[in-house]
């Protein structure tokens, strides 16, 4: 295994021709210097339209396309040498990715017009066929959706897409003279004399009568004949039979009741006065008996209670937004007489508190000790209506005074386990 292999890229192409198929535009780009014969033979193939209208007769899906056969057979194409030529195997030109252009040779290494186009890497064919070029850019999608066709046994598509032209943007070669005897297959070839004459005489002696659905006067199919009498259009009156089927249209336009009315009083009125007077009449009372339509006042919309919680959170927040503001307004010494104030009138009610402070006796039985605690608990709340609290004592439990307390003994659970036996 070589590493350099690896590291090759390959070669600058040298030549330029796109493909105008029913699946879209390839472009083609050709490595003329690595490979000259292959591109020789493709490029002038091009310039003489030999791949016009040839099909791709053969798809493998993820691997090859194949066209190139006039026939649409395969194995029948020519090259412009006149005999097939040999392989051209370039070292750095390889199937390592999909778009690659390369001769078909039928595992002979001879090569006349077929060429295939790869869906994927195909390194196996590496030394096997010549590869010429690639496809570039985009148009290497249009290849791709050959890939979805629906083939039969033989790997054909059942709608073959073909070539419609070719079209050589660059050409690497500056001696190519496509051969004239290509070229005069390829132009569509002019009618004798003696065959305008004959289409001519056709068009003079055809007959009018005759129904032909061709589109073109020269198709010899057999003419239906008419028949004339059915065809003829009959100018004879119709029998009353006919006439009497026919609906009466009446010629008197629709009126309506107010019309009505008032021909019927034009008939009964003596004079215009007593005719204009009815009108007159029958005008007021159109106009009184009309009620104009009530318009429909749109609904109003039913308006939104305001969250009660909402409202009160409002209420207590603007509250104390207030309080805060006056606090704010007292100056420095008013805020501390005020504060004076608060605190004399807590010492004064503290003073009072202690001198009704029932006595405890001096030596007191347990019983006592109990009966006074009772009024006086240590653990009750205090409550902001009633002083009495600021009477209370702190009383604090002796600590034990016992040595043995401050011994402290570590217990290791593990080394019960790693102790010896």
């Amino acid at each position: 295994f070589i590493m350099s292999n690896i590291y090759a890229l390959a070669p600058q192409t040298a030549g330029k021709i796109v493909l105008h198929t029913t699946c879209g535009d390839m472009e083609i780009e050709l490595w003329s210097k690595e490979t000259p014969k292959a591109c020789r033979n493709f490029v002038q193939l091009c310039m003489e339209k030999y791949y016009d209208g040839c099909i791709f007769y053969r798809v493998v899906k993820d691997f090859i396309v194949q066209t190139g056969d006039p026939t649409g057979e395969g194995g029948n194409g020519e090259s412009v040498y006149g005999k097939p030529f040999t392989n051209e195997v370039h070292s750095r030109l390889r199937f390592n990715h999909r778009g690659i252009v390369a001769m078909v040779n039928g595992g002979t290494k001879k090569n006349n017009s077929e060429f295939f186009i790869t869906m994927d890497k195909a390194e196996h064919l590496n030394g096997k066929n010549t590869i010429f070029g690639k496809i570039v850019g985009d148009t290497i999608f249009n290849v791709m959706k050959m890939n979805d066709f629906d083939l039969d046994e033989d790997g054909r598509p059942e709608f073959p897409p073909k070539i419609i032209s070719t079209e050589v943007l660059w050409d690497p070669f500056e001696d190519i003279v496509p051969r004239a005897s290509m070229l005069e297959k390829r132009k569509p070839s002019k009618p004798s004399n003696d065959e305008v004459k004959k289409k001519r005489a056709k068009i003079a002696k055809k007959d009018m009568k005759l129904l032909s659905f061709g589109d073109d006067e020269d198709e010899e199919e057999e003419a239906i004949p008419i028949n004339t009498q059915k065809l003829a259009i009959s100018r004879q009156p119709r029998k009353q039979s006919e006439k009497k089927r026919r609906l009466p249209i009446s010629k008197k336009p629709a009126s309506s009741n107010l019309l009505k009315s008032i021909t019927r009083e034009s008939e009964q009125a003596e004079s215009a006065e007593d005719l204009q007077q009815a009108m007159m009449e029958k005008m007021r009372k159109k106009q009184a008996a009309y009620e104009p339509p009530v318009e429909e006042k749109p609904k109003e919309k039913p308006k939104k209670k305001k969250d009660e919680s909402k409202r009160k959170a409002i209420l207590l927040l603007e509250q104390e937004r207030m309080k805060y503001k006056k606090k704010q307004t007292l100056n420095k010494s008013e805020r501390q007489k005020k504060t004076m104030k608060s605190l004399a009138m807590f010492t004064s009610t503290l003073k009072e508190q202690i001198q009704t402070e029932p006595a405890k006796p001096k030596e007191t039985t347990e019983e006592q000790e109990l009966m006074y605690d009772k009024n006086y608990d240590i653990d009750d709340e205090p409550d902001a209506t009633n002083p009495s609290w600021m009477a209370k004592r702190l009383k604090f439990t002796t600590p034990i005074k016992d040595p043995q307390l401050d011994n402290y003994t570590v217990i290791d659970p593990l080394a019960k386990k790693t102790a010896p036996k």
